[in-house]
């Protein structure tokens, strides 16, 4: 037992060796030493793992981490008049922005904008993928519009369409190439300049949604709809990096709905309540199937119970992942967790499957987000490596969510009446 306690250690500090020497091998001497020397004074906190590491991305994942892990960490107390002063600048900024703010150009189609007020993940994806396919099923053609963030194609002045047999997640982004997945062919689109992309889209499609618009100031948008998080809505009452607040949560009160993502604290409820007087729709993600990327069959609910498993993923808000694993009676045997939208690389994944093998586990897990990275990668690895589809399920106001959808209906038709 000691003997595998140690090697396990061994496992787990040679991922961070590996690491953390392949990728800063490009800089200069006195470079690498600050970042291995900050890699390991953080290594107990910094557990969302290493970064993709190329120099002007490597510096500012290495600064994001840096937050993450002295506003999570011991260090917190020591550095919080820095974080406090950084986000008083941010939190002025942010005014600036929408005081400045012009007039919204608006486009022939409708409009629906679905966003957040935090930093990190609250659920859009699965919601914008939810309220697609709600309105295609209605008979709108409906087109998803994404600044398609971390896509080296976003920059380009022509829009993209995207593919999932022609793109990869590096080339459009991983959460627009989920998105192709699972919606009608040319519906997801991406470009840096949402409102170009708008005008140009306008004329083909009836509703356009535009996802992580609310703080997007330069599109009209006849409705805005705002997810929160139900365990922290406000993202720690401050403006990041101090918190993870992006937005003022007053801004609430511009929403025309609100949608919670799990349960909120009494506490929290009454705020909310507070800020947005209307009913909450509140929703509950769950998982529908678990689907094995390297082998030809799937996994039956009724073998969850007890299923002994490592994960890794990059998400915003990894515990809300994991937290729905274990509610599902997944045994998490270890975690390998990343920044958002940045994907495991092979050397990762293998010496990770080497920790769970010696763990006694079965199989590999990830979100959707995380499969659409890997690739082929999954048919190299030794460990069923496991893609875990979530659905949204409705738990409070579906009433008002029906109500949502009739209302973005009506707009459309009044819209398609005076034009």
């Amino acid at each position: 037992m000691i003997f595998n306690v140690l090697y396990a250690i061994l496992q787990d500090a040679l991922v961070w060796k590996a690491t953390w020497v392949k990728r800063t091998k490009s800089l200069s001497q006195p470079f690498r030493v600050v970042i291995v020397f900050a890699g390991c004074s953080f290594r107990k906190n910094l557990s969302r793992a290493p970064m993709r590491f190329s120099f002007f991305s490597g510096i500012r994942d290495l600064f994001r981490h840096l937050i993450i892990s002295a506003t999570s960490g011991a260090l917190s107390d020591r550095l919080g008049w820095l974080w406090a002063v950084i986000a008083r600048v941010f939190s002025g900024s942010v005014w600036l922005r929408h005081k400045i703010a012009k007039s919204p150009h608006q486009v022939q189609a409708t409009v629906v904008s679905v966003g957040n007020i935090v930093v990190g993940g609250t659920g859009k994806t699965p919601l914008v993928l939810w309220l697609a396919q709600a309105l295609h099923e209605r008979g709108l053609s409906c087109a998803v519009l994404s600044r398609g963030y971390k896509g080296k194609y976003s920059k380009k002045k022509a829009f993209t369409i995207v593919n999932p047999a022609l793109h990869t997640a590096s080339c459009v982004g991983d959460e627009p190439l989920l998105l192709a997945k699972y919606l009608p062919s040319g519906t997801v689109r991406i470009q840096k300049d949402r409102k170009t992309l708008a005008e140009k889209s306008a004329g083909d499609f009836d509703v356009l949604l535009l996802d992580d618009g609310f703080q997007y100031n330069r599109l009209h948008k006849d409705v805005e709809i705002v997810l929160v998080n139900g365990s922290d809505p406000f993202g720690g009452g401050s403006f990041f990096p101090k918190g993870r607040l992006r937005d003022f949560p007053e801004r609430l009160a511009k929403a025309d709905y609100v949608m919670i993502n799990g349960r909120c604290s009494p506490s929290d409820q009454r705020e909310l309540d507070r800020l947005h007087p209307e009913e909450k729709i509140v929703i509950e993600p769950q998982i529908s199937e678990i689907v094995w990327l390297n082998q030809s069959v799937n996994m039956p609910r009724d073998h969850w119970e007890g299923l002994g498993v490592g994960v890794f993923c990059g998400l915003g808000f990894p515990k809300g992942f994991l937290a729905m694993l274990r509610d599902a009676g997944i045994h998490v045997l270890g975690t390998y967790l990343l920044p958002d939208h940045v994907g495991i690389t092979k050397q990762e994944l293998e010496l990770f499957c080497k920790k769970i093998i010696l763990r006694q586990g079965v199989g590999i897990l990830c979100t959707e987000k995380d499969s659409v990275k890997i690739g082929a990668l999954a048919e190299e690895i030794s460990l069923p490596v496991g893609e875990v589809r979530m659905r949204f399920s409705c738990v409070c106001n579906e009433r008002r969510m029906v109500a949502m959808l009739d209302a973005i209906e009506a707009i459309q038709k009044n819209k398609r009446v005076t034009t």
